[in-house]
């Protein structure tokens, strides 16, 4: 049976939350029917389903319905996932029933990537309305894509490779892939299944599509859709014009990001057939805020920058951090571990040239914290160690040692005042934290703290010398 032959197709809502969420409130406005299952006793959402009319089960029997919405923190090859497409039921996400069932269409820009993904979605949205369009943001999003698309022009959609193998026929107008790294190998089983996955992405694309890429970046399948390379040096391009030198690109943007965002604002702006305002184009890329919680400057004391990126849980994203963030950096590096030993041997290498260079302090805290700073002891790094201090303590020192020994330059003793304390911890927070935001917001309590201290120090010697 298919969807197109049943009048309010039975759907199971299979895990709640964010996703799951909106997936009900969407099928509540189309009139469907359906269900929910969620092994939490008490999930994020639960009440408000229940009031809109979809009731829980407890149990499944796939002949019970036509359509299975999986949220995308469920894992696509569980056992209970397997067991419902082996017995005929069809398993899609999110993005996937919105391509279907929304209508009039939105169109969408899909962006994926091991690292990038979020600030490039924000900023190609941000440029789209430089030129006149409504642009929402949604997928890997709060809130979720399906409660953003009632009123807007066009999509900018952030797709994690977990949505994107639950897609079927979606098909972005441009699709963007920031670029390939290491991860969430545990979760699919190898690199070769996760890269697989972020492929997914121009699978469907047609000759009308583009597909933007970095210059480096190898295009393992046929496609029909327009191929858009961005080199990965020099300033941002809006074709044989340099829109922005890569001097006067601003510190909330990576310069990666700034030219692929770039370039899919005009791939999209080419198929509308609208002209782009280059002018405001460069404007908005100058005035773009950046984002809260990824290579956020949180403050500027003696000098000292205060970079707070506690979602840079991949090499590919410390590697970005570390190259954008000034030196000397006072690295606060730490967390959970999430990488295989073998990861370790040849991820971790990658970072060996910027330590050397930039990295004036290794400020280890949490489970892993000094394990990886110990990798780069043999660069002749200094190692503080605050893995037996936790939560917020730990990030307290951790920024005090960080001013003083950037302040002071720990290689030069130069006391240049320039520099930064960064915090981009590869390990994930949740040893001492419950997500990463928590883990950002105790950073940022440590900064104030710290400026609050120098402010009262410097109050201190002011009234005395009054004296």
């Amino acid at each position: 049976m298919t969807l197109e032959t049943v009048t309010t197709p039975r759907v199971l809502v299979y895990g709640l939350g964010r996703s799951g969420g909106a997936v009900i409130r969407h099928l509540e406005r189309l009139g469907w029917t359906g269900t929910w299952f969620d092994i939490s006793a008490e999930p994020f959402g639960a009440a408000s389903a229940l009031e809109l009319g979809f009731p829980r089960v407890t149990q499944i029997n796939p002949s019970d319905f036509d359509l299975c919405v999986a949220a995308p923190g469920v894992m696509f090859q569980s056992a209970e996932l397997r067991a419902l497409r082996d017995a005929g039921l069809e398993v899609i996400g999110e993005v996937e029933l919105f391509y279907r069932t929304v209508s009039p269409p939105v169109p969408t820009i899909g962006v994926t990537g091991t690292a990038g993904k979020g600030s490039t979605t924000l900023l190609i949205q941000h440029l789209l309305e430089s030129q006149g369009l409504k642009a929402a943001v949604g997928g890997n999003f709060d809130p979720a894509l399906l409660d953003v698309i009632g009123d807007c022009d066009v999509a900018v959609v952030e797709l994690s490779s977990f949505q994107l193998e639950r897609i079927a026929s979606y098909r972005p107008n441009v699709a963007v892939i920031t670029n390939l790294g290491v991860d969430h190998i545990r979760d699919h089983g190898s690199l070769q299944a996760y890269w697989k996955a972020k492929w997914m992405i121009a699978k469907n694309l047609e000759a009308s599509n583009a597909l933007v890429l970095p210059a480096s970046l190898e295009l393992p399948l046929e496609t029909p859709a327009h191929i858009a390379r961005v080199l990965e040096t020099g300033d941002v391009m809006a074709g044989d014009t340099a829109l922005l030198e890569l001097a006067r690109i601003p510190r909330t943007v990576h310069p990666m990001n700034a030219r692929m965002a770039v370039r899919a604002t005009l791939e999209y702006l080419r198929q509308l057939g609208l002209p782009t305002n280059l002018e405001l184009l460069k404007v908005a890329l100058l005035e773009f805020p950046g984002v809260p919680g990824r290579f956020e400057t949180v403050a500027v004391l003696d000098g000292v920058r205060f970079i707070e990126d506690s979602i840079a849980t991949r090499v590919l994203a410390v590697q970005s951090a570390l190259e954008n963030a000034p030196a000397p950096i006072a690295w606060i590096l730490g967390g959970r571990d999430k990488l295989t030993a073998s990861e370790r041997e040849t991820e971790l290498p990658k970072l060996e040239g910027l330590v050397r260079e930039k990295v004036a302090v290794l400020l280890a805290f949490g489970e892993s914290g000094l394990e990886y700073a110990k990798f780069f002891q043999p660069l002749g790094i200094r190692i503080v160690d605050l893995t037996r201090l936790t939560g917020q303590v730990a990030l307290e020192a951790a920024v005090k040692e960080g001013y003083a020994a950037v302040l002071g330059d720990a290689r030069g003793g130069s006391n240049s005042g320039a520099g930064s304390v960064v915090l981009a911890p590869l390990g994930t927070s949740f040893d001492l934290f419950k997500d990463y935001k928590a883990r950002g917001q105790a950073f940022k309590s440590a900064v104030k703290l710290l400026e609050a201290e120098l402010l009262e120090r410097d109050t201190s010697t002011f009234e005395t010398g009054s004296l």
